[in-house]
Formats: C-alpha cells, sequence, structure tokens
C-alpha cells in the first residue's frame, strides 16, 4: 500500500508539471500572434503600388511638359514660318503687279492690278498682326519691325509710281522704281528670308531640345522603373525572410513537421536555425519534446502501477490464501467443540 501511494503521488507530480510547460509553450505561441503578419504585408504591398504610383506620377508630368512642347512647336513656331512664306509670297505678288502696272496702258488693266495690290497688301498686314502676337524672340521681332517699315516705304513708292504711269510718265515711274523701289523690295525680301532662316533655326532647336527631353524622361523612367523593382524585391524578399524567421524555416517544411508529429511521430527531427528559440518551428520542437518527455513519463508511470498492481494482487492472493486456513483452523476448531460438547453430554 505504501509503494501505490507513492506512485499516485508521483503521478500527480507529474500532472502538475504539465500546465508550466503549457503556459511556456502559450507565451511562446503569444509572441507569434502579437506579430501582425497582416500589417506587415499591407504595408508592403501598399509601398510597392505608392512606387508604381509615383513612377507613373513622374512620366505623366513629364509626358505633359513634352506635349506642351510639342503642341508649341506646332501651333507657334511651325505655323510662324507658313505665315513667313506666305507674307513672302504675297510680297512677290504685290512686287510683280507693280511691276506690270509699269507696262499697262489699258485703264482696266491697271484698275484689276491695282485691287489685286490692294488686297494682297489688305491680306500681308493682317500677317504681320499675326506675326507680331505670335513671335517672342527679340531678334526675330526687330527683323519684323524692319520689314514692317520697309513694307510701308514700299507701299508709298508703289502707289507713287503707279500714279505716275497712270498720268503717262513711265519714265519718271521707271527711274523711281529703279533708284528707290528696288532697293526698297531688296531689304523687304532681306528680312523676310533673315526671319525665316533665325525661324527655322529656332523651330530646329527646340525640336532637337524636345527628342534631348524626351530620351532623358525615357532614360529616368528607365531609371526609375529598375529603382522601384529593386525595392519591390527588397520589400518582397524583407516580408519573405521575415515570415520565414516567424515559422523558422519553409512552410511546406512546418507543414511536413506537424503532420508527423500528428501522426504520432515524436522522434521527428526538426531542423532549426542558430539561437532559434522563438519560431512556428522552434515551438513545435518544444512541444514535441514535452510530448515525448510525457509520454515517457506516462510510460514509467503505467510500469509502476503494472508492477504495483500485481504486488496487491500477489497479497491479495496470499491474504485469500491465509483466510482459507484461518477458515479450515475455525472449521478444525469447531469440530473440535462440537466433540467436547459430545463427550459432556455423555459423562
Amino acid at each position: 500500500m505504501k509503494f501505490y501511494n507513492a506512485y499516485i503521488n508521483q503521478y500527480l507530480k507529474l500532472f502538475n508539471k504539465a500546465p508550466t510547460n503549457s503556459k511556456k509553450n502559450g507565451e511562446h505561441m503569444q509572441r507569434i500572434r502579437n506579430i501582425k503578419l497582416g500589417t506587415l504585408l499591407g504595408s508592403g504591398f501598399a509601398a510597392v503600388i505608392i512606387i508604381g504610383v509615383l513612377v507613373a506620377g513622374f512620366g505623366r508630368m513629364h509626358l505633359a511638359g513634352l506635349g506642351q512642347t510639342t503642341d508649341g512647336l506646332a501651333k507657334q513656331h511651325l505655323n510662324n514660318l507658313f505665315v513667313l512664306q506666305e507674307l513672302k509670297d504675297n510680297l512677290n505678288v504685290t512686287i510683280k503687279a507693280t511691276l506690270r502696272m509699269l507696262l499697262m496702258t489699258d485703264k482696266n488693266e491697271l484698275s484689276d492690278s491695282q485691287a489685286l495690290i490692294e488686297k494682297t497688301s489688305a491680306q500681308n498686314g493682317k500677317l504681320v498682326e499675326q506675326l507680331e502676337a505670335n513671335l517672342h524672340a527679340k531678334e526675330i521681332r526687330a527683323i519684323l519691325g524692319e520689314l514692317q517699315q520697309n513694307r510701308v516705304a514700299f507701299a508709298k513708292l508703289g502707289r507713287e509710281a503707279i500714279g505716275m504711269t497712270l498720268t503717262d510718265l513711265q519714265t519718271e515711274a521707271a527711274v523711281l522704281v529703279k533708284g528707290q523701289l528696288e532697293p526698297v523690295q531688296t531689304a523687304m525680301f532681306g528680312n523676310l528670308n533673315t526671319m525665316i532662316k533665325l525661324q527655322k533655326d529656332l523651330t530646329t532647336q527646340i525640336a532637337t531640345n524636345a527628342v534631348a527631353e524626351a530620351e532623358e524622361d525615357g532614360n529616368s523612367l528607365l531609371m526609375l522603373a529598375a529603382i522601384s523593382a529593386l525595392l519591390a524585391a527588397v520589400i518582397a524578399w524583407f516580408i519573405t525572410r521575415h515570415i520565414k524567421k516567424l515559422l523558422g524555416g519553409e512552410p511546406l517544411y512546418a507543414m511536413q513537421v506537424v503532420q508527423e508529429i500528428a501522426q504520432g511521430n515524436l522522434a521527428v527531427p526538426v531542423t532549426l536555425a542558430d539561437a532559434d528559440n522563438s519560431s512556428l518551428l522552434a515551438a513545435m520542437n518544444h512541444m514535441r519534446d514535452s510530448l515525448s518527455k510525457l509520454v515517457i513519463q506516462v510510460r514509467e508511470s503505467s510500469e509502476s502501477i503494472s508492477t504495483g498492481a500485481s504486488e496487491i494482487a500477489a497479497g491479495s492472493t496470499d491474504l485469500s490464501q491465509r483466510t482459507e486456513e484461518q477458515a479450515a483452523s475455525l472449521q478444525q476448531t469447531a469440530a473440535s467443540m462440537e466433540q467436547i460438547s459430545q463427550t459432556v453430554v455423555v459423562n
């Protein structure tokens, strides 16, 4: 009986140790639960999305600037070239009409040519106003001022020459054209050619700058894309490393360990990293060790119970035998007493 009581006390101590191990395991699991993996993953994806939005915004901003440059090139600088060329063509028409009038004698033809000159001059005035509104380069605007002065002088001399022609002063008109009108004409075309050349150079420079800017923006976008990819890779590596640190290894390996333990294989080896005492695999390794110790202790306790039960059974057998012997002795005693009683009665 003393052995049996000692065994009971040992068995109770065994189960009193279990809550301590469970408490430690609970602390490890609580530490794992306190790590907000969802927040970490959300922050990582948000960072990648923000980087993508910033890259897209940078590209959109630079494309908008390039679009404005291209729009200005098409609507302003190229249009200025077209206007200058049209002004030059109109001046050619005006000069040819003026020179033809000096050779005409028919009043109707003179009237028609004069109407053409006035119409073309009016168009040239509108073209000059358009140029004054759209030309911004100081050098070209200065030449435009000279052109306007020469155009006014040419119109004045042309009217004088036409007036001479209408009054039959063709000789005087020819002298005026040769001496004064032609130098003004030459100056006007010199102004126009210079303006067209400067405008072409300016347009070419702007187009070249736009191409260089586009190439630079493209290189910047490629660089930003590479940096974004690198940052995304770093974030992915950090998240993966953090998750593997929480698990203690690959998720597939952790699942295999759990399955082995669930199937009762408490001898399965658990590979842990150096100084790893807080991961899921470390907790499972601790659980496996605790379960192994518990099973060993239960087995030892079961063997002790079996031994105690055998001793109790042997004691019970011995007690039964002694009881039977005492019963036999009592029967003999009773028989003897009965014989004595009979003897006493007979006597």
